[in-house]
């Protein structure tokens, strides 16, 4: 069952959905989003487990995917192009493999359709030992988490994932379970599928900051 995704909607013309990527949220995405908002109407949703969207047991690329159409149904927006960075663009992938009718075309980047090793463990770990209940602010937490990693780890980005609850800060526990992970670094369920899609999706790739548009 799709979770509703919490977002920001800025502009009006027509829709662009910008998914982020793995620990992120769509607040990632405002300055980028604000430019297009010049003339498109841009959504930045919180993927499941991220920001102020739901959190839930499991988040396969299917399920993100799936959060997404129901987004797009319930705000009734005509094929949106979405762009996806890193999660996100699996997240693209797997729209576009599930549902190519809902959706004008999709921007992947930062990923491909592939496997990757796993790089997030150190990031998981660390985010699990935090003594969470015993911080007394919110400077104390990063500090803890910045210790227990080096010091090209981005804490702040990870630091986006904490949530008060009353007097209370926690981190989304079914997020940081490690069977998560595997679903993660992997692929889409049907991205084998993706070189044969029968519906006309339009891709954009890149190997660098500039993107090509393939058909």
């Amino acid at each position: 069952m799709p979770l509703a995704l919490a977002f920001e909607a800025l502009g009006s013309g027509p829709p662009v959905v910008i998914l982020h990527g793995l620990f992120g949220a769509g607040r990632n995405w405002t300055q980028f989003a604000q430019a297009l908002a010049e003339d498109h109407r841009v959504y930045l949703p919180d993927a499941r487990n991220h920001g102020a969207s739901p959190w839930a047991e499991s988040m396969s690329y299917m399920e993100m995917a799936d959060d997404v159409r129901a987004l797009i149904e319930r705000d009734q927006l005509q094929r949106p192009f979405v762009i996806g960075h890193s999660m996100g663009g699996k997240t693209a992938m797997a729209l576009a493999l599930s549902h190519p009718q809902t959706i004008g075309g999709i921007a992947v980047i930062d990923i491909a359709p592939e496997s990757y090793a796993d790089q997030f463990s150190p990031y998981v770990s660390a985010m699990r030992s935090l003594d969470m209940a015993s911080a007394a602010s919110r400077r104390e937490i990063r500090e803890a988490l910045a210790g227990s990693l080096s010091a090209e780890a981005p804490v702040d980005f990870l630091m986006q994932n904490l949530r008060r609850q009353n007097a209370n800060a926690s981190m989304p526990a079914n997020f940081l379970k490690r069977q998560a992970l595997p679903s993660m670094t992997g692929l889409p369920a049907r991205a084998p599928m993706l070189p044969r899609l029968s519906t006309a999706v339009p891709l954009a790739t890149s190997s660098s900051t500039r993107t090509t548009p393939t058909r």
